[in-house]
């Protein structure tokens, strides 16, 4: 009877041990060896209500899961600046504010999309609020 409530006081304390240890040693976001990582110079297009952008971006992925880094559309006209955004497991979200030269219209664009583990792609639906045309649904695919 003695031997029993020393087991049954034993074995939970070893499955927490085990639970703590497990999670200490899975990397999060940000840190080596996380499957979902974004870091990386990335190469792909925006499809903006039937018209495509030619776009990429350069990412990095802080501890935690921020997003930093900077994006160009390269066609059919040049626009540049700052991505912000956050990954949670294999969710990505991101936002850029942007100024088309060609007719002065900018606004938000926000973005939502999955990750494929390894971090060699990811895909997904954005929204832009234009100043010039209103709220505009659009879709991106990025490769690194």
């Amino acid at each position: 009877m003695k031997r029993s409530m020393v087991l049954a006081g034993f074995l939970p304390a070893v499955a927490l041990a085990l639970a703590v240890w497990a999670c200490a040693t899975s990397p999060g976001p940000g840190e080596a060896g996380y499957p979902y990582n974004l870091s990386g110079d990335y190469r792909g297009g925006l499809m903006v209500e039937g018209f495509s952008f030619g776009l990429t971006m350069e990412l990095r992925t802080g501890l935690g899961g921020s997003l930093t880094g900077d994006y160009r559309v390269t066609d059919p006209v040049g626009m540049s600046g700052p991505v912000t955004g956050t990954l949670v497991a294999d969710s990505v979200s991101f936002s850029l504010d942007y100024l088309n030269p060609m007719d002065g219209c900018g606004g938000l664009l926000q973005g939502e999309g999955r990750v494929e583990a390894g971090g060699e792609s990811f895909t997904g639906r954005a929204r832009l609020n234009d100043s010039c045309h209103g709220f505009l649904v659009a879709t991106f695919a990025m490769r690194r």
